[in-house]
């Protein structure tokens, strides 16, 4: 277990550095070129990766396997571009924050559609941890601004997309079709790569491709790539549903670093929510270890 939860700190820390250097990145150059670059590095480095899958295989393009390809555009495609567009409006702490809804939603579809089973400490660990956040996320940011709360719907949208692909790749992908999942992966990023040439401005594009910012580098490659290589270890050791659980985590790395980025300091009441999201998190994680440990 001790490879898993060191998959786990990888992909927290990563995800959770990111949204901070993304931030940057739009504000400077904007959306789209972040996204030329993380779909264009990001394609070449899953074609090295991940060359083996791309041969064929006995997966059919039929309508039984259509929500495999509908995970892989709704998680790896659309939730993403939205996430980046919404940095571009609302603080990297703001958008984190309420990306804690997404593990919330995905429980939500599940009890619901799936009939699965929620123990109480997950419903008493994720309740703490929504409501926290919503607090923190309203006495430490200024959501009078019109902006921030374009910033606020896309986040939201992102979430619903990253739900739809998870759950999807819940019920249809995980052990069965998971080489033709990370084929779908990469093409799916290539044609990323093709959509932002077509409807931005190709020369700028050009221009920028010459001097490329090491933030550009990092979320490209070390989040795009290394990031979703160590959450996909992960799916080994854990169901879906615990490691979206770990989101938490990841907001709580964002605001921290945020913190010392824009140099303000946190309020009482500010580290008091900060404490009950990282409690929620425990109580969670306590239930979801009792839970197993009585399966066994």
């Amino acid at each position: 277990m001790l490879k898993a939860f060191l998959y786990i700190l990888g992909f927290v820390l990563i995800f959770g550095v990111t949204p901070i250097i993304a931030e940057g990145v739009v504000t400077e150059y904007g959306a789209s070129v972040l996204l030329y670059f993380r779909y264009f590095y990001g394609t070449l480095l899953l074609l090295l990766l991940n060359r083996s899958y791309i041969k064929p295989t006995e997966f059919k393009a039929t309508l039984k396997n259509l929500p495999v390809v509908i995970s892989a555009l709704f998680y790896s495609f659309i939730a993403l571009w939205l996430f980046y567009e919404a940095l571009a409006y609302a603080p990297a702490g703001l958008v984190t924050l309420m990306g804690n809804l997404t593990p919330l939603l995905f429980i939500l579809v599940g009890v619901l559609f799936f009939h699965d089973k929620m123990g109480r400490f997950e419903i008493i660990g994720s309740t703490i941890v929504i409501i926290a956040s919503l607090a923190l996320t309203l006495i430490r940011y200024d959501l009078t601004l019109e902006t921030s709360w374009l910033g606020v719907i896309l986040t939201v949208l992102s979430i619903v997309a990253t739900t739809i692909g998870v759950v999807l790749y819940k019920k249809h992908v995980k052990e069965r079709f998971v080489e033709e999942y990370n084929t779908l992966t990469i093409v799916l990023s290539f044609i990323g790569f093709l959509v932002i040439i077509l409807f931005t401005n190709p020369t700028a594009l050009i221009q920028y491709s010459f001097y490329v910012d090491w933030r550009i580098l990092f979320v490209a490659i070390v989040t795009g790539v290394i990031g979703n290589h160590l959450f996909t270890k992960a799916l080994n050791y854990f169901e879906v549903s615990e490691l979206m659980m770990f989101t938490y985590l990841q907001s709580l790395v964002t605001v921290i670093l945020e913190r010392y980025v824009i140099n303000t300091p946190f309020t009482a009441g500010q580290s008091f929510f900060i404490f009950l999201i990282l409690l929620g998190f425990i109580i969670e994680l306590y239930g979801i270890a009792r839970q197993r440990k009585y399966s066994t």
